[in-house]
């Protein structure tokens, strides 16, 4: 909410994660950046800010396909830190490629389930599950991009990475048919490459899941991030989840939670 209060125009030099790191600080934020790219601007091609801190950062993460987010921990004597993630999501090491079907098909052992149709003695621990596709996301990108110093003009062409891929059918993979989007912005061919290859990552979320449940019936509390697994939903949504989002409701009998799902592929084979 403070970060979007107050507009601001500036013009931005030097690595892009240190201006990003820049702009956190200004909010005492513990900056937790990486997995964008290694640009640095100059004073002949400065990044420019004309709007909030917010949106401004907003928009560098949708450039670079990461997410931002805020997380907390309470240290002695009840002092919060606030620590402002902005990489990839599920986190994966530094200086190592970005598979998220790694993640997604690998969770954690300790890693929470929901049941949905189960045998009786499994226990379903939902209230409701409902999960679609959104089969008409774009697959690929392409677009043109000019060079500042010449300015010639090029074409970038981006197809969904193998890395981003699961065992199921993705995206890409389903029926066979182009969808396209050309992502527009300054910049030459590398900047529009990288705005192409996140706009794909993007789109590659094509499953969602929306669960009712509560504390006592899952036996834990969920937070965004977290890896779940999924289990008699059918072959194509009985599959691994990440938590994108959840809303709790506390009452003096229970905690609820309506927690938002997605996937990047379905089960089944291609």
């Amino acid at each position: 909410v403070e970060m979007d209060r107050e507009t601001v125009q500036a013009n931005w030099a030097g690595p892009e994660a240190q201006i990003v790191e820049s702009v956190l600080g200004f909010y005492t934020f513990t900056p937790d950046v990486a997995n964008i790219q290694s640009k640095t601007y100059t004073t002949t091609e400065q990044l420019n800010q004309r709007g909030t801190d917010f949106a401004f950062l907003n928009k560098i993460a949708s450039e670079n396909g990461v997410d931002f987010w805020v997380s907390y921990e309470l240290m002695p004597g009840n002092q919060i830190v606030e620590t402002a993630h902005f990489r990839i999501s599920p986190e994966v090491p530094d200086n190592a490629l970005f598979a998220i079907a790694d993640f997604l098909l690998t969770p954690l052992d300790s890693a929470p389930t929901f049941r949905v149709n189960v045998q009786g003695d499994q226990c379903p621990n939902v209230n409701s599950f409902n999960a679609e596709m959104d089969t008409e996301r774009p697959n690929q990108a392409n677009g043109q991009a000019v060079n500042v110093s010449s300015g010639d003009t090029g074409d970038a062409n981006s197809t969904p990475d193998p890395a981003t891929q699961g065992d199921g059918p993705t995206i890409d993979g389903l029926d066979g048919v182009t969808r396209t989007i050309a992502p527009a912005g300054p910049g030459n061919g590398e900047d529009q490459q990288r705005r192409q290859d996140a706009a794909l990552r993007a789109a590659s979320w094509f499953v969602s899941a929306d669960v009712s449940t509560s504390a006592h019936m899952l036996g834990g509390v969920l937070t965004p991030h977290e890896i779940i697994q999924v289990e008699g939903a059918g072959e194509r949504y009985s599959i691994p989840y990440q938590v994108k989002a959840v809303t709790h409701v506390i009452n003096a009998s229970d905690h609820l939670m309506d927690v938002k799902l997605r996937s990047n592929f379905i089960g089944g084979q291609q």
